[in-house]
């Protein structure tokens, strides 16, 4: 596309010319966003689009789906009628209440997945032909580097929310052993989730095997969603990132280092390439914004409610001094602030880059460049003067004012818990 100190592709160029495709974009695309399919592969969400043409695999991305939300929606019919029918210990509701909040967190981050895929599939689309454009050396630098911080971005979250897995559903219970009941000789074994299935007993053998398999694999569900949609917002964040970068090394070279415009090239029609490419990147980001805004609504909302109740079930395991409880439910508070870090630092950093934009675009020297070229800049400096911002429900902006924001309110609650259980 751009070589040192030379213009960016004519439209005529970029649109026709086979010398401006990279032919080796495939490994690079993939290495961008291999750990997103995989996940999103096993959920059965990844774009239809994209799933292979054979019967076997469309099929089993059809089952996988179908299974999922059976999974979700049966641990959420169990702890529901549990929580308010069967249970009666105040203290061991509140903690059920946060467990019931995480399971209707998990289906509607599922569900907006699923009511999304075209969208996320047109994304896809927009991003594998990003990366056919990348020619020039330091445009596929600029690119590979924000891929690389996608791959430890989702590894991360992969590492965080599995390791909450592990702990919850494989740790505590297996350590906290089986519970006899003073005076009734009844001895109970533990289960990751609570259940109340009035037709049958759940403690005896086969049916506690079959029911703490289900309650595992309904788990890797849950935190395998939270996961994928985490690792997608910051795959189509950081690929946004990388393109207003792209946007500005343009800018910077629409005219040379030493303050002479190039004058053996067509700049309006370079000009036009710019804008073109500013424009495109924003309508990716805008459908980016399509596809997220009610996961992170959920995310604010939820992380904020089981902050708060994750503290208060870390305080009573504090008060029965019972560490294998108290490291389980600190690395699910970890896990949960993560992912809402996670969010809100990739909503700032988009802002910022987008501002950016206005600010190269003002900081260059536009005033030795003919007027009615220079002219056209504004347009750039308008548009990113109001830059598009990933959103919570179109309610709030992310950013790391909101992320502190949810912290101080889940303090503020956790407070209000710890003082009525005194």
């Amino acid at each position: 596309m751009i070589v040192k100190g030379k213009k960016p592709p004519t439209e005529s160029e970029s649109k026709g010319s086979s010398r401006l495709i990279n032919n080796f974009y495939k490994p690079e695309v993939n290495y961008a966003m291999q750990r997103n399919r995989w996940l999103l592969k096993v959920l059965g969400l990844w774009p239809k689009s994209y799933v292979e043409k054979n019967w076997l695999e469309r099929n089993v991305a059809h089952v996988l789906e179908l299974l999922c939300i059976w999974l979700l929606a049966i641990v959420l019919v169990s702890c529901s009628l549990y929580t308010f029918l069967k249970e009666t210990n105040p203290a061991i509701k509140v903690q059920l209440i946060g467990v019931i909040s995480f399971i209707v967190m998990s289906i509607i981050k599922y569900g907006s997945l699923i009511r999304e895929r075209q969208t996320i599939g047109h994304c896809i689309n927009d991003l594998v032909a990003d990366w056919t454009r990348l020619i020039d050396p330091e445009e596929r630098k600029i690119m590979y580097d924000h891929a690389l911080l996608v791959r430890h971005g989702t590894t991360l979250c992969t590492c965080f929310a599995w390791a909450a897995l592990f702990f919850y559903v494989c740790i505590l219970p297996i350590l906290t052993g089986d519970i006899i009941i003073p005076d009734t000789n009844v001895t109970i074994r533990p289960l990751p989730l609570p259940v109340y299935f009035p037709l049958f007993n759940a403690q005896i053998s086969p049916a506690y095997e079959i029911v703490f398999a289900l309650q595992f694999c309904a788990s890797f569900v849950m935190h395998s969603t939270a996961a994928a949609s985490c690792s997608l917002a910051i795959l189509f964040v950081m690929h946004s990132c990388g393109q207003l970068d792209i946007v500005n090394l343009w800018l910077k070279r629409l005219v040379d280092d030493d303050g002479d415009y190039l004058i053996d090239c067509n700049l309006d029609a370079t000009l036009g390439i710019i804008i073109d490419q500013h424009v495109r990147t924003l309508g990716f980001i805008s459908r980016t914004e399509q596809v997220l805004r009610n996961i992170c609504l959920v995310e604010l909302l939820g992380s904020t409610l089981n902050l708060c109740l994750l503290g208060f079930d870390l305080l009573m395991q504090w008060k029965h001094s019972d560490p294998i409880a108290m490291l389980t439910f600190a690395v699910l508070i970890v896990s949960f602030l993560f992912n809402i870090f996670s969010f809100c630092y990739i909503g700032e950093i988009l802002t910022e880059k987008c501002q950016k934009v206005g600010e190269k675009t003002y900081m260059i020297d536009w005033y030795k460049l003919p007027s009615k070229t220079a002219l056209g800049l504004t347009l750039t400096i308008a548009t990113a003067d109001r830059p598009i911002t990933i959103t919570a429900g179109k309610m709030t902006n992310l950013s790391l004012t909101t992320f502190f924001s949810v912290i101080k309110t889940a303090i503020g609650y956790f407070n209000i818990l710890r003082t009525f259980a005194a």
